[in-house]
């Protein structure tokens, strides 16, 4: 699935948003890709591979250089915190394949006119389709080589959309779901990827998705815990933020169903299993990390804590 190309006023959007200048941002990436090379804990990564990253990077921090830094020693690092997910990169492995019928993700082909990408996850629903905590494991794979295949696809945005669809989501998994691992997962990937969080938009949401939007929050930054809205009606809450053409069939939009698009993505990510794989070997070599090097990798609540003491009410 290739992501369409920027037209000339999404570009502008972006790039007023961001104080993007071109000469600045060669000039950083030569800087951030030499420091990465004076890293011994750091993994070798090719050229033409790190140099995407470390720009994917800068375009998710506003240029910062320092940021761009912390996120790449997180992206490595956090593989050392949850190997299940961020080690096992085999895209056809079953569960993946299996977890495309029972939750969709996929971000839209298209931006929005001030340079938004949308990414849509929906539940299914459907009677012997109800998620469970492997599904959620897979999606979590899926996810990453997802932003894998943005990243190498050169894309440019000013942030992402997240646009959840809350029917097929019980009560029930507000005890079923492993909740530990899930704030785990949402404080590494806001470390570790070059995401920015513009709105994350609960559609379809029955009263208790406030009491899970509780139990996430405390792990995000103030300002995207003040970006997430809760719609207990339809799609049609979406309209004005994100053009109809951009959403899927299934809102009321004009792009390809949900689950069409989130099978396409699954090819995508398949086609790029040599990449998934060969990546899966870097990784942070800890014991050869600088005594002035310190990365907590998105410790929960922003303090040296530990997991296994949270619980959930």
């Amino acid at each position: 699935m290739s992501l369409a190309p920027v037209t000339e006023e999404q570009r502008r959007c972006i790039e007023a948003d961001i104080n993007y200048d071109e000469d600045q941002m060669k000039k950083k990436i030569i800087q951030v890709k030499d420091w990465m090379k004076q890293q011994p804990h750091l993994p070798q990564v090719p050229d033409t591979i790190a140099e995407k990253k470390i720009r994917s990077c800068l375009l998710g921090t506003k240029l910062s250089t320092e940021i761009t830094k912390h996120k790449i020693d997180t992206f490595y690092s956090m593989r050392q915190q949850l190997p299940e997910i961020f080690l096992n990169r085999d895209p056809t492995q079953k569960d993946i394949r299996e977890s495309v019928d029972v939750i969709r993700f996929f971000p839209s082909a298209e931006l929005t006119p001030d340079g938004v990408r949308v990414c849509i996850m929906s539940f299914n629903g459907e009677k012997g389709k109800k998620f469970v905590t492997k599904d959620l494991k897979a999606l979590y794979r899926r996810i990453l080589a997802i932003t894998d295949a943005r990243i190498q696809q050169d894309e440019i945005c000013r942030g992402d959309y997240l646009v959840i669809d809350c029917k097929g989501f019980y009560s029930s998994h507000l005890t079923e779901l492993p909740w530990t691992l899930i704030l785990k997962f949402a404080s590494l990937t806001q470390e570790g990827l070059p995401v920015r969080v513009k709105g994350i938009f609960a559609i379809n949401a029955p009263g208790y998705v406030e009491a899970a939007s509780n139990i996430l929050k405390p792990v995000f930054r103030r300002k995207i815990q003040n970006r997430i809205q809760i719609f207990h009606g339809d799609h049609k809450n979406l309209y004005k933020y994100i053009p109809k053409r951009i959403l899927p069939s299934d809102f009321g939009g004009d792009a390809p169903s949900v689950e069409e698009s989130s099978r396409e993505w699954q090819k995508t990510i398949e086609s790029m299993y040599d990449f998934l794989i060969e990546d899966e070997k870097r990784i942070t070599d800890e014991s050869k990390r600088p005594t002035e090097s310190r990365n907590d990798c998105g410790q929960i609540f922003g303090v040296n804590g530990t997991f296994n003491k949270l619980t959930i009410d």
